[in-house]
This record gives C-alpha cells, structure tokens and sequence, in this order.
C-alpha cells in the first residue's frame, strides 16, 4: 500500500463528504455552505479538512433531533431569498450563489453552490443567482400546480442587491449585460410575464446569505430558526 493509499484509507474524505451532501440536499439546508467547502478538496485533501468535515459531523451529532418543522397555521405562497458571496473563493475568485425557498413558514427548496463562471462584479455575482432562483422558482410553480395550486401569482424573490434588482427591472438592454446576455431575457420575461416579482431585503435580513457566507454563532443560531428548523 502506497503512502497516498493508506492516508486514503485512514482518512475516507470522499465518503464522509458524499454522507454530508445527502444530508445538506435532502433534509439539513444549515450544513449546506459549509459542506460546499468541505467539498472543494475531495481530490485535494489533507487531515486540516479531515477535521474541517468532521466538525460539520459532531455539529449533527449534538443537534441530531433538529428537523424542518411546517406549520399548518400558516398559509401562502412560496417566498424565495437569493444572495450571493461576490469572489469568495480565494483559489479561484469564483462567487457562491445560495438561495431558499418557503412554503408555510419552512424551508422547502435551496442550493449553495459555487457559480460556474468568474463574475466581475457583485451585481453581476448576485443577478447570477437571481437567475438560478428564478430556474428553481418556476419549477416550484409547476410542481405545485400538479398538487393543485391552481391560482398562483407571480413568486416573491428577494434580494440584497438594489442594482440586481434595477438590472432585472430595467426593460433596457445595456451594452453592459452582453456577457449575461441569456440570463438578462430570461429574467425579464419572467418578470414580464409575472412569474416572478422582486423586493428588497437588507442584508441583516437576508436568510439567503448562510448558504453562502460561514456565520457567527449568533446569526448562524437565528439562520437555523429562520429556515423553520426546530428540535
């Protein structure tokens, strides 16, 4: 067994964060940003992210009866939150595009996943993940008229960003907006058409920005209430 095996074998990285990311995907949207990190290093790992993935863990550990609590009481239409972190990775100065969604006070739908291109701007990072938001909002809408939601009108999304949203609002094509080009008329239409409908939201109200920024313990606590998460 070579060195590079039996570190491997002492320390099974790709499987601990493949175990992780089921959970982030399926039931836990609190790990999420944190285990998009985590993830990074899959083929570059050392034991520092070893112990990085195995902190995510005793945190799962010591909050295990945590779940995704709906209430009955409130009523409505999906409300989603999209943010973005503007080059946070220092590798490759890639942003992060992090967005949920609500229904009945809970989360039901999210993503925190790095974008696939270098955005130069914050606008052009946060209008980015407008545009996934806006995907998983129209796919939220169809799948809601299949259980019945007939009368439906245009999905709530907000953002941190007052020049996102003026770019999304604008009916002006710019010459600025060339290199977004797709997602500039994807976004209008859907605004045209009222699928969709912005708003604003401070930062500090922001539930989007943990799946995108690491978080004290303070906002991280108050980002796990927000998410309708409850023990």
């Amino acid at each position: 067994m070579t060195e590079e095996e039996a570190f491997v074998a002492k320390y099974p990285y790709r499987e601990l964060v493949g175990a992780l990311m089921y959970l982030a995907t399926c039931t836990r949207p609190d790990i999420a940003q944190a285990v998009g990190e985590v993830a990074k290093f899959c083929e570059r790992y050392n034991k520092s992210h070893w112990v990085a993935a195995k902190r995510i863990l005793k945190y799962l550990k010591t909050t295990q009866d945590m779940g995704i609590v709906f209430n009955g009481a409130i009523k409505g239409e999906p409300i989603g939150y999209a943010d973005a972190n503007w080059a946070g990775d220092l590798d490759t100065r890639r942003s992060t595009t992090g967005y949920v969604f609500f229904l009945n006070g809970s989360a039901i739908s999210w993503k925190s996943k790095r974008q696939p291109t270098v955005a130069t701007s914050s606008t052009e990072a946060e209008y980015t993940s407008l545009y996934s938001a806006t995907q998983e909002a129209v796919r939220l809408r169809l799948l809601l008229k299949d259980m019945g939601y007939e009368d439906q009108g245009a999905t709530l999304i907000y953002q941190d960003n007052q020049g996102c949203i003026a770019l999304a609002k604008n009916p002006v094509y710019h010459a600025r907006t060339k290199h977004i080009a797709i997602k500039f008329h994807f976004l209008r239409d859907k605004i045209e058409r009222a699928v969709i409908r912005l708003d604003y939201k401070p930062t500090d109200e922001m539930i989007a920005d943990g799946m995108t920024n690491a978080l004290t313990r303070d906002k991280h606590r108050q980002f796990v209430e927000g998410l309708g998460m409850r023990a």
